[in-house]
C-alpha cells in the first residue's frame, strides 16, 4: 500500500471501529472481476451480516462526512489486478486494516468458503466442477474448459459453463508454480472436495477419476464414443488401440484430420487428437444460439473465436471437396448457370458425405455438430465488432462454399464496426451473389476471378442507398 492509501485507511478506521464487533474479522477481495464487501465467517459460511458502515448495501456511497469511500480507498488503484492478481484485505476493532498476502494456501481456502457457502443448507444440493485448465500461448490469461454439473434434491440435474470458483483459478495457476491442468470441485451442505492435476502439496488431493478404460480395436462405436468423451485418459486409450487396426485408422483420420490439421497444424496427426479436438467449451459455442435457424451470429466474436467456427465448419466442408479442384471449375466456367450448376454438384455432394459421416457415434460431439451444420439453412451473416481477421486460406474458402450449401438465394453479410477484410474470391463462387451492408466499416468486396459478368449489391451503412456494382470492371480507356 501506498502511503497516501495508508493515510486514508487510518481515518477512515477511526471513524468505523466503535461501530465493528469485538473479537470479530472481516474480509474483503478484489480480482480482475469484481470486488468483494466486506463479509465475516460464520459456521464456516460468508455471512454479510456486518456493521452497516461496512456492509454491502452501502459499499458505492461514501462515510458520512467525508468524501471516501471504504472499498475505493482500499483497491486504490489505476489499473485492475491482472487475471493472475488477488488484493485480499481483513479488518478488525483490534488491528484495523491488514492487507494480506495471497499464497496458494490463501486461495485455497477461500475456494472452499465460496463453494461451502453457495450451498443452502436443507437444499439437498450437490455440486461439481470439472475445471480443465489450457494455457494461451498468445495471452497471460488462461483458457478454462468448465464443466459444471447441479444435482438437485428433487432428482433434476442442470449442466452449465461456468463454475462458483472460476475467478480464483488463474491466481492460483500462477501460485502453483504454471503446472496446474486441472481443478475438481464437489459442494454439499456438509462438504467440500478440492482436487486437482497435479496435486498441491498439502492442500489438495490428486484428481483420478476412476474409469473404465477396456477397449479392444474392433469396438469401432466404442473407439468414437472414447475420442470424443472429453477424458483424457478415453482418449489416449482410443489412439492405443487404433494403431492395431489400419482400416479402422484410416476411417479415423478421414473423420477427423482436417480438423486436427487445422487447430493442431499441418504437421499433426491422430496424436494430436486431445490437443485439437473440440473442448465442452466450444462444442457449446457452435451448438449455440448464435448459430441457429437460418443465421450465423459472429457478434461480438473475438479472431480466435472466428476462428474455432471457420475450422470446423471448413474441416467438414474439406472432409469431401477438393477446394483447388473446385476452384479451377469455377473459374473455367463461361456462364452463371455452368457455375451454379457446378456449385450444386459439388454441394450436395458435400452435404451427402457430412450426413453419411454423421450416422457415426450419433451421441458425440461431432456428429451432433455435422447434422446442425449440414441442415442449417443460412441467410444472414452477422457482424457487429467482430475480428473476423481471418486470412484467406483453404478453410476460409470452404467456410464461404458453405454458405450456400441450403440456400441458394443470396446470402446477406451484415457488417458493422468490425474488421472483415478477407471473404476469398469464393465469395462470388456462390450461386447467388452475397447482399451486403457495411456500417463505420471498410467496404472490403474480394478479388473477381470469374469469366463472365456478376453484379454485387452492397451498401455502406444503415440508412444509405442500396448501389450496384458490376465485375469485371471494365477497363478506362
Amino acid at each position: 500500500m501506498t502511503d497516501k492509501q495508508k493515510e486514508k485507511l487510518e481515518r477512515i478506521f477511526e471513524i468505523i471501529k466503535d461501530e465493528l464487533e469485538p473479537e470479530t474479522e472481516y474480509y474483503s477481495y478484489q480480482t480482475y472481476r469484481s470486488r468483494q464487501s466486506f463479509y465475516k465467517i460464520t459456521d464456516g459460511r460468508t455471512d454479510d451480516q456486518v456493521p452497516k458502515v461496512i456492509h454491502w448495501k452501502n459499499e458505492e456511497e461514501n462515510l458520512e462526512g467525508t468524501d471516501l469511500s471504504i472499498l475505493d480507498v482500499l483497491y486504490d488503484s489505476d489499473e485492475d489486478p491482472q487475471y493472475s492478481e488477488i488484493n485480499f484485505f481483513t479488518l478488525s476493532k483490534d488491528k484495523g486494516f491488514t492487507k494480506q498476502p495471497v499464497d496458494a494456501q490463501l486461495i485455497v481456502e477461500i475456494m472452499r468458503l465460496e463453494l461451502f457457502s453457495h450451498i443452502k443448507p436443507g437444499s439437498g444440493r450437490l455440486e461439481e466442477s470439472f475445471i480443465k485448465i489450457i494455457p494461451d500461448p498468445q495471452s497471460d490469461r488462461l483458457n478454462l474448459d468448465i464443466f459444471t454439473k447441479i444435482y438437485d434434491s428433487d432428482g433434476e440435474i442442470r449442466e452449465y459453463e461456468y463454475a462458483q470458483v472460476d475467478k480464483f483459478v488463474d491466481c492460483l495457476y500462477h501460485e502453483a508454480d504454471k503446472k496446474l491442468k486441472m481443478i475438481y470441485t464437489s459442494a454439499s451442505e456438509t462438504a467440500v472436495d478440492i482436487q486437482t492435476i497435479p496435486e498441491i502439496q498439502g492442500l489438495t488431493k490428486l484428481y483420478a477419476p476412476v474409469e473404465d478404460l477396456s477397449l479392444n480395436s474392433s469396438d469401432i462405436q466404442r473407439i468414437y464414443e472414447f475420442l470424443e468423451s472429453w477424458s483424457d485418459s478415453k482418449i489416449a486409450k482410443a489412439l492405443e488401440v487404433i494403431n492395431e487396426n489400419p482400416d479402422v485408422k484410416a476411417d479415423i483420420e478421414k473423420r477427423y484430420l482436417n480438423l486436427i490439421k487445422l487447430r493442431a497444424g499441418d504437421n499433426a496427426g491422430l496424436e494430436s487428437f486431445a490437443k485439437a479436438g473440440l473442448t465442452r467449451k466450444e462444442f457449446n459455442l457452435l451448438n449455440g444460439k448464435q448459430i441457429d435457424k437460418n443465421f450465423i451470429s459472429l457478434s461480438y466474436f473475438s479472431k480466435e473465436e472466428c476462428k474455432l467456427i471457420v475450422d470446423f465448419i471448413g474441416s467438414l466442408v474439406l472432409n469431401y471437396l477438393n477446394i483447388n479442384q473446385f476452384k479451377n471449375k469455377a473459374e473455367s466456367a463461361e456462364t452463371e448457370s455452368d457455375l451454379v450448376e457446378i456449385y450444386s454438384t459439388a454441394a450436395d455432394m458435400v452435404k451427402k458425405g457430412i450426413l453419411e459421416e454423421a450416422k457415426k457415434n450419433p451421441d458425440g460431439w461431432f456428429s451432433k455438430l455435422s447434422v446442425k451444420f449440414a441442415n442449417l439453412k443460412v441467410e444472414d451473416v452477422m457482424f457487429e465488432k467482430t475480428d473476423f481477421s481471418i486470412p484467406d486460406s483453404d478453410q476460409l474458402k470452404a467456410f464461404i462454399f458453405y454458405l450456400g450449401i441450403n440456400n441458394r438465394r443470396e446470402v446477406y453479410f451484415d457488417v458493422f464496426q468490425s474488421y472483415c477484410k478477407e471473404l476469398s474470391e469464393f465469395f462470388w463462387f456462390l450461386p447467388s451473389v452475397p447482399k451486403s451492408s457495411w456500417g463505420d466499416t471498410e467496404l472490403a468486396l474480394p478479388k473477381y476471378t470469374l469469366k463472365f459478368q456478376r453484379t454485387v449489391i452492397y451498401k455502406l451503412g444503415d440508412g444509405k442507398r442500396w448501389r450496384n456494382k458490376s465485375f469485371p470492371e471494365k477497363s478506362s480507356k
